[in-house]
């Protein structure tokens, strides 16, 4: 039997009502509800479902905290019809089956209740043994954090630990594999159930990662207080009863934007996470939220995040092509870039057009930076530490009118002090000529930008 490591290299697991949800045990083959709310039914109409690249040749991690105390049921039934045809590794390998954990994975890499089915090795820990030496080593100066090669990880649990301190550190080290290790890791992390304001000390605090919600609105929200306080989470939110249905959901969307970037040679720099995050942010709808808001230094809802996942216009803005900063090119109306910015305190510019033929449009833009984590070592090689030291760089982004390629007047900004995203919603922004301008306040700091605009009379189902 398992036995876990003593405290406070385990955290105090607060399950709530989605960790003991139960999951049917036969087949999810008729077409999910969430697929069609998110656009993926149309996608598949659209393009046919033989023609999208659905997480093939990649790698999840599914990391699952035990139905009971002590206990070692944390893994999905390997025998479940959704998951024919895929490899698992689990650790601890003393591991019985999990009602959440089975739901969670149909949900993250199923064959038909997923976005991403052809994502077929899959990875799962119990939470005591991810967070200490098969994943983070967390408060273990002597050894990095283990990537195990995964492409995207899913955390649709919550906990915390007893010294907020050896949070901080998981953190580091889960924003130093994000960003650091090949291939880089996108994660994501649901919020817990109830709609307190109190976020959950795990795992949903980080920069790295993008924190996930649900539709309805039930779900913790508010400012961090862990690893830097005043941050607003969740990002994001999903058509789903739990949280921890939620968050597969946007982690398989995830997989399959990166499977997507992978096939093409021309979209090959958005399998990075913070391109897919920028992606799916700018890309998510906010129809169905009238009481949606923000302000120039809170970029995203206090519940809502940048609305709810959308992948019909996530792939749209995907496979519209990738941009470049340029004092001389016209973009069009939706588009995204992976760049990297020039001097401190200087500013990159993008034009675009909104076409004179078109209606008002729903226009949604997202910045994304990482957190950087620099690991240095002392010691020789027998007695070798590593610290973990994290640099955030303050980038803002702003809409301006255009005149050919001269910035006009500023029409909004984006300017959080503390955040790693900045985010603009114009819901009627007229035909014309406009400039995105990114500015920072660190040199070289690499960044991604999305735009997305849809014309207002689009079908609401599909509305931005």
């Amino acid at each position: 039997m398992y036995t876990p490591p003593p405290s406070p290299l385990l955290p105090r697991l607060a399950r709530r009502a989605a960790l003991f949800l139960a999951f049917a045990a036969g087949p999810l083959f008729a077409q999910p509800a969430h697929h069609v709310t998110t656009g993926f039914t149309r996608l598949q109409t659209e393009l046919g479902a033989g023609n999208l690249a659905t997480g093939s040749g990649l790698t999840a991690t599914q990391v699952e905290a035990p139905q009971t105390d002590g206990g070692t049921n944390f893994a999905p039934d390997a025998a479940n019809a959704q998951f024919a045809g895929k490899s698992f590794t689990i650790s601890p390998t003393q591991s019985t089956t999990s009602g959440h954990a089975t739901g969670v994975g149909q949900l993250f890499y199923g064959l038909t209740s997923s976005t991403s089915p052809r994502t077929n090795n899959i990875l799962v820990y119990n939470t005591g043994a991810w967070i200490n030496s098969g994943g983070l080593n967390i408060a273990n100066n002597r050894s990095l954090p283990i990537s195990n090669n995964a492409t995207a990880q899913n955390h649709s649990w919550i906990g915390a630990f007893d010294n907020a301190s050896t949070a901080e550190d998981g953190y580091l080290r889960l924003d130093y594999l994000a960003n650091n290790i090949t291939p880089p890791l996108f994660v994501v992390a649901g919020m817990d159930n109830g709609s307190s304001t109190t976020l959950p000390q795990l795992m949903g605090q980080g920069y790295n990662l993008t924190t996930v919600g649900r539709s309805d609105g039930r779900h913790s929200a508010g400012f961090t207080t862990v690893a830097g306080s005043a941050r607003i989470k969740p990002d994001i939110v999903a058509p789903a009863g739990t949280t921890s249905n939620a968050t597969p959901m946007v982690g398989s969307a995830g997989l399959f934007l990166r499977s997507t970037a992978a096939a093409d040679s021309s979209l090959n720099t958005a399998t990075h996470p913070r391109v897919l995050k920028s992606l799916l942010l700018a890309s998510a709808s906010k129809y169905k939220f009238p009481e949606w808001a923000q302000t120039s230094v809170r970029p995203l809802d206090l519940r809502y995040g940048a609305g709810e996942l959308n992948l019909y216009n996530a792939h749209r803005l995907l496979t519209s092509g990738r941009r470049e900063p340029s004092s001389s090119l016209t973009h069009p109306a939706r588009g995204w870039s992976s760049s990297t910015t020039g001097a401190a305190n200087t500013t990159q510019n993008f034009f675009f057009e909104i076409p004179a033929d078109n209606t008002t449009s729903r226009f949604a833009t997202v910045l994304i930076w990482h957190r950087q984590i620099t690991v240095s070592t002392s010691g020789n090689i027998f007695n070798r530490t590593y610290t973990f030291t994290p640099n955030l760089a303050n980038l803002t982004l702003r809409l301006h009118s255009a005149t050919n390629f001269t910035v006009g007047t500023q029409i909004a900004e984006s300017a959080s002090p503390v955040d790693n995203v900045e985010h603009l919603y114009l819901p009627n922004l007229a035909p014309g000529r406009y400039a995105l301008v990114v500015q920072t306040n660190t040199a070289s700091t690499p960044y991604s930008l999305a735009w997305f605009t849809a014309p207002t009379v689009a079908l609401s189902t599909n509305a931005s």
